[in-house]
């Protein structure tokens, strides 16, 4: 798959998953815009493996690998944006919105990486141990980050 294609298919995965977000409660939409931005840098200057980690911890491995599997389940199935929105809330509902916000970003480069590489991925140890230290993973994952940047940026207010 050449790089045109690769960066195509990123944009397409980065923008459902902001799709998702722009229908979510004003409060969530304004934390991920900044967990975006902010976690764009930290995966760039303080490398994968730490930022993923980093992600993790701030929202739980369970509901950020609950918002994950929710986003690919309702993706391949097509179903209408506001029903994968009403599935996403229902799994947001016993949360707070910063550990929302961290939970759907995670899920956002998750998604976007398991749409990219065929892979489903059940766990943080998995993706941490296994995948982060390759070298096209940790440049896919940036690539992601700087999507869902410039997305968040374009249709998410200011928190």
């Amino acid at each position: 798959m050449n790089t045109r294609s690769i960066e195509k298919e990123i944009m397409e995965y980065t923008s459902y998953c902001i799709n998702v977000v722009t229908k979510l409660r004003n409060e969530i939409k304004g934390k991920y815009r900044t967990r975006a931005r902010s976690l764009y840098e930290l995966i760039a200057y303080s490398g994968i493996p730490l930022s993923m980690a980093y992600i993790f911890a701030k929202s739980s491995e369970e509901l950020l690998l609950k918002c994950y599997e929710q986003l690919l389940k309702d993706y391949e199935k097509s179903i209408d944006i506001n029903e994968v929105v009403r599935n996403v809330e229902n799994i947001l509902r016993t949360s707070g919105d910063e550990e929302a916000s961290y939970a759907l970003y995670g899920a956002s480069i998750i998604f976007t990486l398991s749409k990219l590489t065929a892979k489903k991925f059940s766990s943080m140890d998995e993706l941490i141990l296994h995948y982060s230290f390759d070298r096209l993973t940790r440049k896919r994952i940036l690539e992601i980050a700087k999507w869902l940047k410039l997305f968040a940026e374009a249709k998410l207010p200011v928190g």
